[in-house]
C-alpha cells in the first residue's frame, strides 16, 4: 500500500499464507514498486483465533540520475599535425559527479569502440598525426553514492566524425614550356623564356642562371634575371648554358610553404660577326704602305693576326672611319712575295685580310753601281766575242 495509506480490512489482500507454528517461514515480496515508499501489513491468527498485526515501512529506492546531454561532440576536420578537439555538454540534477571516457572507432557506431587513454574529461583534443577518418564518442557517467538503489548511471554520445587530412604542401610548379637553344651573332638579340604553372593559387618568381657547362647545378645566379623571360649578353662570342629556377609561395600552405621546379639548360651560342671588308690591301709591290677598310667601329679593335700569332702593333696604324688599317712599309719589306691572310679581330666579329706581296727584282742594275755594271757588260760582251772568234777560224780556213 501506498505510503500513509488507510490499514485495509483483513482479508482484503488476498488468501494469505498459512504459517505453520513453530516453522521458520522466509516469504518474498516481489512486484513491489521502487519509485515511491509503500506500507506492508501483516497479518497474524493463531489456532484460537486471535489476531495480530505488523505494520512494515518499505522505503522507495532511489537510483543515481542518468546524465543528460544538451551539446553533442560534433563533426570537424583538420590536416595532419593540426589541432582539434571535440566536447560535450552533460548535466544532473541529483548532485552526483559526472565523469567522462572517450573512445574512438574505425566504423560509425558507439559498440565495440576503443577506449582512449587519458581522455577523461568534457572535452577531448585528438591526436592528428595520421591521415584518415575516425569516429569519436563519449560516455558519461553520474555517480551519486547518497543514493539507496543505483549509485551510478550512464548516458553514450552520438558519434563524432573526424576527417585527418594530409598535410598540404606549397605545389611544385610545373614547367610545360622549356627555354630553348639558340644562336645569335654577337651584339645581336635573342631571348629565352620559360612557362610554368601551379593550381594551388601560389605565386610563382623566377631566377636565371649561367653556367659554363650543360648542367643545371652550380650555375651562377644572374642578377636581375628574376621574370619568365631573360635576354642574355650577346657581346662575347661561344657558348653559355642557361636555366631558371621557378618558386612557387603559398603561405596559406599548412605545410612547406615554397616548392622549386628548375627547369632544361638552353645552350646559348653566340657567334663572331664577319665584318665587311670596303678597301682591300691588294697587292703591295715593294715600296709604300698597304690599307684595308673594316666596317667596325673603331673602338671595337683588338688586335691583328697572322697564321695564329698577334703582330705587334708597331708594324701598323689604325684609325678611325670605320677601322682603317694600314701595314707600315718596314713591315712589308720584311715579307717574302706570296699571298698572305691577315685577321683583324674586334669585339664579337672579325675580318679576314688578304695581301699580295708581289716584288719585281730589276735585271737592269741601277745607276751608281759601278761593280755591278762592270760584271754586266763583261757577261753581255761574251757571246760577241765568242761569235768574232767563230768567224774569224772559218775565214782562215777558206784561204
Amino acid at each position: 500500500m501506498a505510503d500513509g495509506a488507510a490499514e485495509p480490512a483483513i482479508g482484503t489482500s488476498g488468501a494469505g499464507i498459512v504459517i505453520t507454528a513453530g516453522a521458520d517461514t522466509t516469504i518474498t515480496l516481489t512486484g513491489i514498486p521502487s519509485d515511491a515508499a509503500r506500507d506492508l501489513w501483516v497479518y497474524v491468527k493463531d489456532a484460537a483465533g486471535n489476531i495480530g498485526k505488523l505494520k512494515i515501512d518499505i522505503p522507495a529506492f532511489i537510483n543515481a540520475e542518468t546524465p543528460s546531454i544538451t551539446a553533442q561532440p560534433q563533426d570537424g576536420s583538420v590536416e595532419a599535425g593540426g589541432s582539434l578537439s571535440l566536447s560535450v555538454t552533460a548535466n544532473v540534477t541529483d548532485g552526483g559527479n559526472l565523469t567522462y571516457q572517450w573512445y574512438s572507432n574505425e566504423t560509425d557506431s558507439v559498440a565495440g569502440g576503443i577506449p582512449i587513454e587519458g581522455a577523461i574529461s568534457a572535452t577531448y583534443t585528438l591526436l592528428t598525426d595520421t591521415a584518415g577518418t575516425t569516429y569519436y564518442y563519449v560516455i558519461i557517467s553520474n555517480t551519486n553514492n547518497d543514493v539507496n538503489g543505483a549509485v551510478t548511471a550512464s548516458v553514450t554520445s552520438d558519434t563524432a566524425k573526424v576527417i585527418v587530412n594530409p598535410i598540404a604542401d606549397a605545389e611544385t610548379p610545373t614547367i610545360p614550356v622549356q627555354p630553348q637553344d639558340g644562336s645569335v651573332e654577337s651584339g645581336g638579340s635573342l631571348s629565352l623564356s620559360v612557362t610554368a604553372n601551379v593550381t594551388d593559387g601560389g605565386t610563382l618568381s623566377y631566377q636565371w642562371y649561367s653556367n659554363e657547362t650543360d648542367s643545371i647545378a652550380g650555375g651562377t645566379p644572374i642578377a636581375g634575371a628574376i621574370y619568365a623571360t631573360y635576354t642574355p649578353p650577346t657581346d662575347t662570342t661561344g657558348t653559355v648554358y642557361y636555366y631558371v629556377v621557378v618558386t612557387n609561395t603559398n603561405d596559406g600552405a599548412s605545410g612547406a610553404k615554397t616548392a622549386t621546379a628548375t627547369s632544361s639548360a638552353a645552350a646559348v651560342t653566340v657567334t663572331p660577326v664577319v665584318y665587311p671588308v670596303t678597301l682591300y690591301f691588294g697587292t703591295w709591290s715593294g715600296s709604300g704602305t698597304a690599307t684595308v677598310r673594316v666596317e667596325a667601329q673603331r673602338g671595337s679593335f683588338l688586335r691583328l693576326m697572322l697564321n695564329g700569332a698577334e703582330v705587334s702593333a708597331a708594324s701598323y696604324t689604325v684609325t678611325e672611319g670605320s677601322t682603317i688599317i694600314t701595314l707600315r712599309e718596314g713591315y712589308l719589306k720584311t715579307l717574302k712575295n706570296g699571298t698572305y691572310i691577315f685577321r683583324a679581330e674586334f669585339t664579337g666579329g672579325y675580318a679576314d685580310l688578304t695581301l699580295s706581296v708581289n716584288v719585281k727584282h730589276d735585271s737592269i742594275p741601277k745607276t751608281g753601281d759601278s761593280g755591278n755594271a762592270l760584271l754586266w757588260l763583261i757577261a753581255s760582251a761574251l757571246p760577241a766575242i765568242g761569235l768574232i772568234a767563230l768567224l774569224w777560224r772559218k775565214r782562215r780556213a777558206r784561204v
